[in-house]
């Protein structure tokens, strides 16, 4: 049995810096995740570039 293909990601610093690339699921073209959360490190889609996130500041709030 063969794995569907899923959409290949490029992580990158906030200045443009490669971090790496990765496969995750195949999503609806337009409908992929916002944010991509690896370890401690938080990336938001570029919105201009497909496929393409940015590091970014993130805070999570604890009740």
């Amino acid at each position: 049995m063969t794995k569907p293909h899923g959409n290949i990601i490029r992580l990158e610093t906030d200045l443009g810096g490669f971090v790496r690339e990765a496969e995750i699921l195949p999503f609806i073209e337009g409908r992929g995740p916002d944010v991509i959360i690896w370890g401690d490190r938080c990336f938001k889609l570029v919105p201009t570039t497909q496929g393409l996130y940015r590091e970014c500041f993130a805070y999570g709030l604890a009740d």
